[in-house]
């Protein structure tokens, strides 16, 4: 397994690159007419972070979640909205990821909140890792075939953004079975 130094220092590296390659697209576009995205499908990136996400058994891909969707508290609740683990630092996502991080306990009111911002891990979907990836300018040249196939083949797909993911898309029952309260009469 990975030493925690190690994952740690990964992570601060691709943070400082990310860094350095969105100044050098700014640069990019004060000289182009704003077309220029650079370090897209970066391989070696991309390699590293498959890497990473093996070596401490990433399952649910909380390395990527946690380089580009975290919300500022990197907080992770527990299902039952009784704990929480604020992810802030590297060491503690490797420490989560591994199972050695101690959640803390949340307080009544804070509970209650999370719960109402409908912050509920859904049941029954597959690992991010496992869906198929599609970049959102191809998904505008084969939006009907996607959605056909997420209709009939009952998958899931990460749209990607410069080859980062961005966004998912999944069948609206996926939705309705974890959600049966939120879903309208008659849909």
């Amino acid at each position: 397994m990975l030493s925690r130094e190690g994952f740690c220092k990964a992570l601060r590296m691709i943070r400082d690159q990310e860094s350095i390659d969105e100044q050098f697209s700014k640069a990019l576009n004060l000289v182009g007419d704003g077309h220029f995205v650079f370090g897209t499908e970066n391989k070696y990136l991309l390699a590293l972070r498959d890497v990473l996400k093996e070596a401490v058994n990433d399952q649910y891909d909380y390395i990527d979640w946690w380089l580009y969707e975290a919300a500022d508290d990197f907080e992770v609740w527990e299902t039952d909205c009784t704990m929480k683990y604020c992810l802030k630092e590297p060491e503690a996502l490797y420490d989560f990821i591994t199972g050695t991080l101690k959640p803390a306990p949340v307080s009544s009111g804070e509970s209650t909140s999370q719960q109402e911002q409908g912050d509920v891990k859904m049941k029954g979907l597959p690992p991010l890792s496992e869906m198929e990836r599609i970049e959102q300018t191809l998904l505008v040249e084969k939006l009907d075939e996607i959605l056909e196939r997420v209709d009939k083949e009952d998958i899931g797909f990460v749209i990607t953004e410069n080859g980062l993911p961005d966004m998912v898309l999944i069948p609206f029952r996926w939705f309705a079975e974890n959600f049966p309260d939120e879903v309208p009469d008659g849909l």
